[in-house]
């Protein structure tokens, strides 16, 4: 079961300690380079860009999404309790956006709801939308 969640930048992502009890989804830019993340207890790597300009095969879109709504779907599931680190490259736009979905779907604790002021809403918006099934 996912216990909290929070949104940080990838230059954090690196710095932070291997855990079992951390699950991570971890977003990059096209060609970016992800951060090593061994020993946590599951990655969801993703590419995506955080701009509606994006030319189309990196925007944000329902692959991605569904791919997003499921790993929080498996995760919140499970009788174990994790701890979801969202990250992309400055930890603002695109982690907060996943991070409010997360909270907003499973109640979990948002220690840093109030930051997440920069979240890109259309990606907020196309998560709840897949998950309704419209559009």
């Amino acid at each position: 079961m996912i216990r909290s969640v929070d949104f940080i930048s990838k230059s954090d992502a690196q710095q932070m300690a291997a855990s079992d009890k951390i699950a991570v989804i971890s977003v990059t830019g096209p060609l970016g380079i992800p951060p090593t993340l061994n020993g946590f207890y599951r990655v969801l790597p993703l590419e995506f860009e955080d701009t509606p300009q994006a030319n189309a095969i990196w925007a944000f879109n329902r692959t991605h999404a569904t791919a997003i709504i499921n790993f929080v779907g498996e995760l919140h599931r499970d009788s174990k309790l994790i701890d979801l680190i969202v990250h992309c490259r400055a930890g603002i736009s695109r982690s907060a956006a996943i991070a409010t979905y997360v909270a907003e779907k499973t109640d979990c604790e948002f220690p840093r709801r109030e930051w997440a002021g920069g979240a890109n809403r259309l990606i907020l918006q196309l998560l709840k939308n897949t998950e309704a099934g419209v559009g």
